[in-house]
Formats: structure tokens, C-alpha cells, sequence
């Protein structure tokens, strides 16, 4: 173990060496560390800065584990001695097992078709909602207990970038939308056509019209009350997971 007080210690350069020394870390990596350029230990290793700050010494000798008073100026308090970084034991991200984690999720949630982030709102260029379940996919926890919940694959571009086409979303089919919710709109505008479902952002309501709003271009849509089956609200990642 070596002193602090080492006599070849005479310049900020000479006890940065002995303190990098010490604690095992590189020049980029002790710069990097005090939250400083990547170059600032380098600079001073080499001359290129002869007074650095006192602020940024601070910050190194921190990151270093030794006084400030002698990295600057080489005084020696008792008989204080840098300390070696130590690496605390923590579990590695790797050992979080994430079989379990996929397990727990079980694979019933069925996917009603495709739900169209188009631009129409009459049939022409509308996705009919499928009645029949296309697949499962694996049910988020915050809909565990949601007998009716259901999924559906975007198409169309309106809604980019918030809703991408191909993406798989969630529906809570008994949360009330708010102003500014993503929602499905089910709309079904003649007894012998089938459910027609769009994609958008939730703006307001009145007694004969419903408004949703589309993003790509931003455009307000709006929905006569009559036609109108079902308002429900697309989960965002975080009510998925109950965050």
C-alpha cells in the first residue's frame, strides 16, 4: 500500500497517476466516471491542462475515492490513502429468468382481426372488425381479470408514428375513454354490413357526433352517434403492466 504523502507526488499529474493506479481505472474511464469529457484526464496526464478547475477535481477526486485537498494540492490529512475501487455484488440482469416472466402471461388473449388506422370512414377503405379470432397472443397482466378484452393488428398509416402498421395492440373493452386516449371505434352503418373498426385518438363527443382524432396528416374524423357500436380504449405499455 502506498501513501499518499509519496515525495514523487509534486504535481496534480503525479497524484492523478498514483490514484488511477490505485483504483485500477483507465485516463477515459476515471473522466468518464466524474460525469467529465472523455479526454480531461488524458489532457492533464499529458500537460495539455495545467489548471484544471476545482470544480472538476472535485468531481475526479470523488469518482477516484481520494481527498480533494490533496489531488490539488498534494496536502496529506492524517494518514489517508486512496482506496481501490470496489465492484458491489449485485445480481446480474442476466439472471433474471425471463421464461418465468413470459410464462406468467398466458397465450389466450385472441386477436380480432386487423383495425384500420385509415383516413375513411364510411366502408370505402375500411377493415371489417373479423368475428372469428385469428390467433393468441400472450394476455398482459393488467387484463388478466378482463374476460372480454381482445387484441388487433394495425394497418393502415394515420396513426405513425404513434401506431405502427403490423403492430399488435390491447384493448380494455370497460375503460372509459378521456380526451386524448387512443380508442377502437366500432361503427356499423347498415343492418347487412359488418362491423367496421377504426383507430384513433379520442377528442370529444356530443349528443349526434363522435370525434377522434389521426396523426399522419393530422386530421379531426368524426362518426354520426347512430352508427356508432362500441368506443374502447387502446392500452398504452404502461397500464399494460400496471406502471
Amino acid at each position: 500500500m502506498w501513501n499518499i504523502s509519496h515525495t514523487m507526488a509534486e504535481t496534480v499529474a503525479d497524484r492523478l497517476k498514483i490514484a488511477l493506479e490505485a483504483s485500477g481505472k483507465t485516463a477515459r474511464a476515471a473522466s468518464l466516471d466524474a460525469g467529465l469529457s472523455q479526454e480531461f484526464v488524458h489532457k492533464i496526464l499529458t500537460g495539455k491542462s495545467k489548471s484544471p478547475r476545482s470544480d472538476n477535481l472535485a468531481k475526479l477526486a470523488a469518482a477516484l475515492g481520494v481527498p480533494l485537498a490533496w489531488l490539488a494540492e498534494g496536502d496529506t490529512p492524517g494518514t489517508a490513502h486512496p482506496k481501490p475501487s470496489t465492484k458491489p455484488d449485485v445480481e446480474p440482469i442476466a439472471a433474471f429468468n425471463m421464461d418465468e416472466l413470459r410464462n406468467a402471461m398466458p397465450p389466450n388473449m385472441p386477436v380480432y382481426g386487423t383495425v384500420a388506422a385509415s383516413m375513411a370512414v364510411h366502408h370505402e377503405g375500411a377493415f371489417e372488425m373479423e368475428s372469428r379470432i385469428v390467433e393468441f397472443v400472450r394476455r398482459p397482466p393488467a387484463l388478466m381479470q378482463v374476460p372480454d378484452a381482445y387484441a388487433f393488428y394495425v394497418a393502415g398509416n394515420s396513426m405513425v408514428p404513434a401506431h405502427m402498421p403490423g403492430e399488435v395492440r390491447f384493448v380494455h373493452p370497460y375503460r372509459p375513454p378521456r380526451q386524448g386516449d387512443t380508442v377502437v371505434v366500432q361503427a356499423q352503418y347498415a343492418d347487412h354490413h359488418g362491423i367496421e373498426a377504426f383507430l384513433g385518438i379520442y377528442d370529444h363527443v356530443t349528443e349526434e357526433k363522435l370525434f377522434i382524432r389521426k396523426l399522419n396528416p393530422d386530421a379531426m374524423v368524426e362518426f354520426a352517434a347512430r352508427y356508432v357500436k362500441a368506443v374502447h380504449r387502446v392500452l398504452t405499455m404502461n397500464e399494460m403492466f400496471g406502471l
